[in-house]
């Protein structure tokens, strides 16, 4: 029969079983959770920040439009008020379209090395170089009434470092935002040059008279100098605050993977590449139209009897319409990326359009109950709505059939073409108009710039080199996201097993127990019974 302390020996090895046993599935249950808290952090490391866009996208965003609008501002100074200037100033006409022209002529001279000081060495250095020269070339043409010729040097300086601004807008794009907004973006980043002249249109009109003249003239310029140059410091000032090139994890799996070949292997990729020729040629025309009407569309208008101030309204409104109409297609074209499709309508109806318009003012010339300004606000609106979405449509379709060529590089060959037919469409208009008066064969000859767009769009076809690359990376990251998925989910299994294995481990150790007391207590009965048993017959043997 067991002794008092042998049963306390045994109670006391029970409780501390029990404790050891609690304290040994809190150590395990403790290690688990740790274990499966990293396993779960580094699963959201793989498929959360493989791609991130970072909150500091939108400052380096809104850095890069300002500064573009203060140097689109600055392009057409002159030419929104030119028929009054080169009156006030004793210039002649062509004088005055250089002022403009200028922009164009540095453009292909300097594009190349911009081009790639952007794209392989610095965005940021080379942008805030472009706002100190923007800056620079306003500060210069404050001394306008001391000689004409500081005017220039301004224009000279605002246009030296433009290509770097312009070449730039796909590669903020790409460098900061993701695949399935970024034609959105680099078509914001397209306009905000034309936002810059579409202001520049209008915002002299608070400051000039053309009814003024002679020194009352020049000083109201100065006035209009000095509003531009503070304008000019205020938009340029945020891109000297941009810390960083690109983010440090990249928005897309094209920036991930891109290593942007050598100078000379990206020209050679481009000038061997016939889908880049073919777009190419299209916007030498297309945007070249569009340079063209931004420098002579004072003079041209002026035929039709329209004024300074009603051309200003004309290109101001027309603007307004062609930037709506390309951030709705800009958004189609995210969706879609029919970029092909797209263009051949854009470039269809341009030409429809334009052809209208030629006709159209022709005929307000013998038709006086014809007004003459609310045709050519209609007509050249309804241009716009196709003109502006042509230009950043093909700007990120260069992008795509180009990659891995930088960004900057293939737009900046795109912009030096488009200068050049600038050049030469206004140099050839201005003398139809200055020389002869042909405004019909003016109208031909800016028809024709359309149909040959239109022909050099039909070779185009539809593959995408850098959409193929970024659909490859989502499909390896959605792989990866199911692997860890999976992981995660067989260990969830593998813990709910062994939990079940520790359970019944524990309830096999509570029966083990119970049959090794059990015994004890049942002998101790029958000794007890058979105790009581001899005291009775004891007890009646006494008797």
């Amino acid at each position: 029969m067991p002794t008092e302390d042998q049963k306390n020996d045994t109670s006391s090895q029970k409780d501390s079983n029990n404790k050891n046993t609690e304290q040994n599935k809190l150590e395990n249950e403790e290690v688990q959770n740790k274990d499966k808290k990293n396993e779960t952090e580094i699963i959201e490391v793989q498929n959360e920040i493989r791609y991130k866009e970072t909150p500091y996208r939108w400052f380096v965003m809104v850095s890069y439009f300002t500064l573009t609008f203060a140097n689109g501002l600055q392009w057409v100074t002159f030419s929104s008020c030119s028929d009054s200037f080169s009156t006030n100033y004793e210039m002649d006409s062509w004088k005055v379209n250089m002022f403009s022209l200028i922009y164009m002529i540095i453009y292909p001279f300097v594009c190349i090395p911009e081009g790639w000081l952007v794209d392989s060495y610095s965005t940021r250095l080379g942008l805030i170089i472009s706002s100190a020269c923007t800056l620079g070339g306003s500060a210069f043409k404050l001394l306008i009434n001391k000689s004409v010729a500081w005017a220039f040097v301004g224009q000279f300086f605002a246009g030296l470092f433009q290509p770097a601004i312009l070449n730039s807008p796909g590669k903020i794009a790409a460098n900061w935002f993701r695949e399935d907004v970024r034609t959105v973006i680099t078509t914001i980043c397209c306009l905000s040059d034309t936002i810059g002249i579409l202001v520049g249109f209008v915002y002299h009109l608070p400051f000039l008279d053309t009814d003024k003249t002679g020194d009352d003239y020049k000083s109201d310029f100065f006035n209009y100098m000095l509003a531009e140059f503070i304008l000019c410091a205020v938009f340029c000032l945020p891109m000297f605050f941009v810390t960083k090139n690109k983010p440090d994890i990249p928005p897309s799996p094209s920036q991930e993977t891109i290593k942007s070949p050598p100078l000379l292997e990206s020209l050679k990729l481009l000038f061997t590449n016939k889908r880049f020729i073919y777009l190419l040629f299209s916007t030498f025309f297309v945007v070249g139209y569009y340079d063209v009407y931004g420098t002579i569309i004072n003079s041209y208008f002026a035929l039709y009897n329209i004024t300074d101030s009603q051309c200003s309204y004309i290109y101001f409104t027309s603007s307004i319409i062609g930037l709506i109409s390309s951030l709705i297609i800009s958004e189609i074209l995210d969706r879609t990326k029919k970029f092909k499709i797209t263009m051949i309508i854009l470039g269809f109806c341009g030409t429809v359009f334009q052809a209208l318009f030629t006709l159209l003012l022709e005929l307000t010339v013998n038709h006086k109950s014809m007004n003459q300004f609310a045709v050519g606000m209609v007509m050249y609106s309804l241009v716009n709505v196709i003109l502006v979405p042509f230009y950043t449509c093909g700007m990120n379709y260069a992008c795509e059939i180009t990659y891995p060529v930088g960004e900057s590089i293939n737009g900046g060959i795109m912009m030096s073409a488009s200068q050049i037919s600038g050049i030469a469409g206004t140099f050839l208009c201005d003398w139809l108009i200055n020389t002869y008066s042909l405004k019909y064969l003016t109208n031909v000859v800016l028809l024709g710039f359309f149909i040959c767009a239109c022909i050099f769009v039909l070779l185009f076809d539809e593959k995408l080199d850098r959409e193929e690359i970024e659909k490859a990376g989502r499909e390896a990251e959605k792989k990866a996201k199911k692997i860890s998925e999976d992981k995660t989910n067989k260990k969830e299994d593998n813990e709910e097993i062994k939990k079940e294995e520790e359970k019944e481990n524990q309830e096999n150790m509570e029966n083990v127990q119970k049959i090794q007391v059990t015994p004890t207590t049942e002998r101790e009965l029958i000794n007890e019974e058979e105790n009581n048993k001899n005291v009775a017959v004891n007890l009646l043997r006494a008797n």
